[in-house]
């Protein structure tokens, strides 16, 4: 067999700009996970928990379990950022080859042990959000994040002016489990890009909104338990409100009635995507009583509440990946568990580097490895060409290699790298073509390229050198049979 290892190390290194009218801020919500929850962070495999030790400093931290196919990363999205402005990010991290970085950009890592380490890297902003992550290696365990910091210049462009303080905040609702809050929009000479929510005198965000809606539900609270909430507003420069606005003093109901959440919302998946936009679609989820609503989270972070069973996340950055969440909820307040996907936008110029990885038909036995892994482990978002490894070279001409690995092998639900399973219709594409077209539908950016020969299979070269036009038309026809169009970009 052949095989190919790629390690891609990416080393970015930037420009610090000063500026006299950006001020320092600290851009990270959460980042030493204080507040017990680990929203706005969003880990993979629902793999991220918070622990109480062993922790860097405060009382919590992150702690994440790494598998042989999942590398439990966590990430973030984070808004605010000034174009052509250094930031600094770093963490402290325990744990056997933890890492630590920006999705398409720099990141760094430590092998790690016993005690906590810090790590650092500075990059340059290319626009006004980032997604920072931190994750473990595939098969190494168990691994702990603590005081993760993306600090540099709040504010773009020339503003400082924060907005106004926000007012009449107020808790229109609540269950045993949710407490909603309410308040009066502040105003901004700019414009208003979110606002922050801090319960129990937390000084960082318990929780962000995007946009300029006024609503918020702080949800999975004890039953009988007082919280307290302060709201403050923030612009796209980052500047934040110079003062908290009024506090209350809410108590959830006493437990009891309902209590049974809704199921998990089924096969969530990405059914298209565009320079600027992606589109998502989930199946309804039950529940003993009735579902109101379902909600949409990017990078941890809600963008909206609805009751449809679909959702165009639009105003996106070409060529870049996402990650999004969806739940259900019911008249009691009751929460189903997240089902979440990745997905990426079009727009990706060519030229500059390709990040090419095999993934080999006959992994799908003794080494059990999928195309779902190639989704899961999150190295689909970094990839830009897969080689399929490998099609024989027989007889002076391109064939199958292995018929039922190829195109036949049946994949359910759980497998499948969308969720939805394989059917036995006549002409269906199963196999790992059908799995390999299903990731291009949610990754639009990968390239898929059918390798021929390698290994035991490379002799037949000889005998297609004999005839040289069958040989190329065979490989033609072979790569655009109508049986799996659209799976293949080309000829390796």
């Amino acid at each position: 067999m052949k095989r190919i290892l790629l390690v891609l190390a990416l080393v970015v290194t930037g420009t610090v700009v000063a500026s006299t009218n950006a001020s320092a801020a600290e851009l990270a919500v959460n980042g030493g996970f204080e507040t017990g929850s680990l929203s706005p962070w969003s880990c993979t495999g629902n793999l991220g928990s918070v622990v109480t030790t062993p922790v860097h400093s405060g009382t919590r931290a992150l702690q994440a379990a790494a598998s042989s196919s999942d590398n439990a990363k966590c990430t973030q999205s984070v808004s605010g950022l000034v174009s052509g402005t250094s930031y600094t990010l770093s963490g402290w991290f325990r744990g056997n080859y933890t890492y630590l970085g920006i999705e398409g950009g720099a990141s760094t890592w430590t092998p790690g042990g016993t005690s906590y380490t810090k790590l650092t890297l500075t990059f340059t902003a290319s626009g006004t959000s980032v997604q920072i992550y931190t994750h473990g290696w595939y098969g190494q365990g168990t691994y702990n994040a603590d005081d993760i910091s993306l600090a540099g210049a709040g504010g773009g462009g020339g503003d400082t002016t924060p907005p106004s303080n926000v007012s009449g905040l107020t808790s229109p609702s609540k269950t045993a489990t949710s407490i909603s809050l309410s308040w009066n929009a502040a105003t901004d000479n700019v414009g208003i890009a979110g606002y922050n929510i801090y319960r129990n005198g937390a000084t960082t965000p318990t929780a962000q909104t995007s946009g300029t809606g006024t609503t918020h539900t702080d949800s999975g609270l004890a039953a009988s338990t007082t919280y307290t909430y302060t709201v403050k507003a923030r612009d796209a420069a980052g500047n934040i409100s110079a003062a908290y606005s009024n506090q209350i003093s809410v108590t959830t109901n006493a437990g009891g009635g309902d209590t049974s959440p809704p199921t998990t919302p089924g096969n969530f998946r990405v059914t298209s995507s565009t320079n600027t936009s992606i589109a998502l679609a989930w199946n309804a989820s039950t529940d003993n009583v009735g579902v109101t609503g379902y909600e949409l989270s990017r990078g941890g972070t809600v963008l909206t509440t609805t009751t449809s069973l679909s959702y165009t996340d639009s105003g996106r950055t070409a060529c870049t990946s996402y990650t999004y969440g969806v739940r259900a909820r019911d008249a009691a307040g009751n929460w189903s568990a997240s089902a979440s996907v990745s997905g990426s936008t079009t727009g990706c110029t060519g030229g500059g580097s390709k990040v090419l990885g095999y993934f080999v038909e006959w992994g799908v036995y003794a080494r059990n490895y999928h195309v779902k892994n190639i989704h899961t482990s999150g190295s689909a978002s970094k990839l830009t060409h897969i080689n399929y490894a490998f099609g024989n070279v027989t007889g002076g001409a391109c064939q199958i290699g292995d018929a039922y690995a190829d195109y036949d092998k049946f994949y359910d639900a759980a497998s499948s790298v969308n969720g939805v399973s394989d059917t036995w219709d006549a002409g269906a594409l199963r196999g790992n073509f059908g799995q390999l077209k299903r990731l291009k539908q949610m990754y639009p950016n990968i390239k898929i390229l059918w390798s021929f020969g390698g290994w035991t299979w490379s002799g037949g070269f000889g005998q297609a050198a004999a005839n040289a036009t069958a040989f190329a038309n065979s490989c033609y026809n072979l790569v655009n049979d109508p049986r799996w169009a659209g799976v293949f970009d080309g000829i390796d």
